[in-house]
């Protein structure tokens, strides 16, 4: 057994020193040197990035973009409460709104929107966007879920959709 043991050793030996030869060992210095001689290549500038438009919230011409949500629905909770002024994002079907991003106010987050129209609006868990009637009931860092009410031809239904952040 220890003359195995021996037999080994100096097995693995001999191929470690076989592997380190000169020849190996100058040809990787010899194309240090080469890449060492060549001229520097030039870095290309960096892409402008695109101007993002700025909408300043005028306060004395709209309104509060933190408002409370609103009530919709009648007591029953079937139809709409027509008496109740819809929001600029009720006029808009859900497929056309795009979710750009999130504020977070004293622990709430609000979601911002951007509508066809080319504005930005900011909404809250409770308000009210689509053209369906569709309820606000999450928002996270990149989804809201909205509840839609509808109803068809047979019966009253609802179903969750969420609005993903557009990734840009």
């Amino acid at each position: 057994m220890p003359g195995l043991a021996i037999g080994l050793i100096l097995f693995f030996l001999l191929t470690l020193i076989s592997c380190g030869s000169r020849q190996d060992q100058q040809k990787v210095q010899n194309q240090v040197a080469a890449i060492k001689t060549q001229a520097a290549s030039v870095i290309e500038s960096l892409p402008t990035l695109p101007s993002i438009r700025k909408k300043v919230h005028q306060v004395t011409t709209m309104s509060d973009p933190f408002q409370q949500p609103r009530k919709l629905f009648s007591k029953n909770g079937n139809q709409a409460d027509r008496s109740v002024k819809k929001q600029p994002l009720e006029a808009y079907t859900l497929n056309s709104l795009k979710m750009v991003g999130t504020i977070k106010k004293n622990g709430q987050y609000w979601a911002l929107i951007l509508a066809p129209d080319g504005n930005i609006y900011a909404i809250t868990i409770g308000q009210y966007i689509g053209q369906q009637s569709g309820q606000v009931t999450a928002i996270s860092i990149d989804k809201i879920k909205i509840d839609e009410k509808f109803v068809t031809k047979s019966e009253r239904k609802r179903r969750e959709i969420q609005l993903l952040l557009r990734q840009s």
